[in-house]
């Protein structure tokens, strides 16, 4: 398949340069081929949800075996490249990108890098300073975007956010309480993080992979 990359040094871009390979951590992929394949055994493909896909380099690389993607990106430069992405690899029929923060409704103090902003210069509102041009943003909760059909599941929910992955499941708490999200996977997250961020209903296990970690939820 084709991506779109950014024409300036940026290391996502520059890994996926220099490897030919997608960014996409293996914690990620591990995670997909699980949810695939519990899908599978109900007749049906998976749904995803990515909140902070960046350049869509997982969706990418998955895309094309599930029934719906949906990203979720706040960076409108990102945003675009993925664009260019779907189209070229012919996805617009199962992915959708939404150019929007993420969280628990309260609004994000975003600082930008380069007209950008950045999760790593971000903060939720009064939960401290953000550092540089700051602009304030509301957030989006995926348990009242979201809209699924009776007895329909998000088969896995893929988050990598830099430290805002507490808010993001806060917002999207009614549908985990409920079952509805099977699974979720968040890289470069510790053991310790995911007790105080989900229901009692999941349970914490290691990825294969030291690149990610996952929650499965346990019925």
């Amino acid at each position: 398949g084709k991506i779109r990359l950014f024409a300036h040094r940026e290391v996502i871009s520059d890994r996926i340069r220099g490897t030919g390979q997608p960014a996409c951590g293996l914690g990620v992929d591990a995670e997909f081929e699980h949810a695939h394949d519990l899908a599978a055994k109900r007749g049906v493909l998976p749904r995803i949800v990515e909140v902070g896909p960046f350049l869509c380099d997982c969706l990418w690389v998955h895309a094309k075996r599930t029934r719906r993607w949906e990203a979720f990106e706040f960076n409108a430069g990102a945003a675009e490249l993925c664009a260019h992405t779907i189209h070229a690899n012919e996805l617009q029929a199962v992915v959708r990108v939404v150019v929007t923060a993420v969280g628990d409704g309260r609004p994000v103090r975003m600082a930008t890098e380069y007209g950008e902003a950045s999760w790593t210069t971000s903060v939720l509102e009064g939960d401290g300073d953000a550092a540089g041009s700051e602009t304030l943003v509301p957030t989006l909760r995926l348990d009242r975007y979201l809209q699924l059909d009776p007895g329909e599941v998000i088969d896995l929910l893929i988050v990598h956010t830099n430290g805002f992955e507490d808010a993001i499941l806060r917002g999207a708490m009614r549908l985990l309480r409920a079952g509805r999200v099977r699974a979720v996977v968040g890289p470069i997250i510790g053991e310790r993080f995911w007790p105080s961020v989900l229901p009692k209903n999941f349970s914490w296990e290691s990825s294969s992979s030291s690149s990610g970690n996952a929650i499965t939820h346990s019925s």
